[in-house]
């Protein structure tokens, strides 16, 4: 069983290299994000959220419809290997373990 990488876009390289991640969730609206060389265009979800906790003029909250959509991306991961999720802050990258 594998792990949750968790991690602030400007971290994302150095993830991926060292940790190898076969998917990748991204949460940010801009800018867009290219899918690593090292996991399958298929295997990326990207949200278009901001980093918000609740509504604001001008910004994307997460929504149902997204949580719904990350769920069944989820669901195609065997956990053989790390599953990478970042958005566009943070500041330092997190590995948690995996949970029963």
């Amino acid at each position: 069983m594998s792990s949750l990488l968790i991690t602030p876009y400007s971290a994302i390289e150095e993830v991926v290299r060292r940790y190898r991640p076969s998917h990748m969730l991204t949460l940010m609206v801009e800018p867009f994000v290219e899918t690593p060389a090292a996991i399958e265009a298929a295997r990326h979800l990207r949200i278009g959220v901001h980093d918000i906790a609740e509504p604001a003029e001008g910004a994307v909250a997460p929504s149902l419809d997204h949580i719904s959509e990350i769920i069944a991306f989820a669901k195609g991961w065997d956990r053989a290997q790390p599953f990478l999720v970042h958005c566009g802050r943070g500041s330092a990258a997190r590995l948690l373990p995996p949970t029963s």
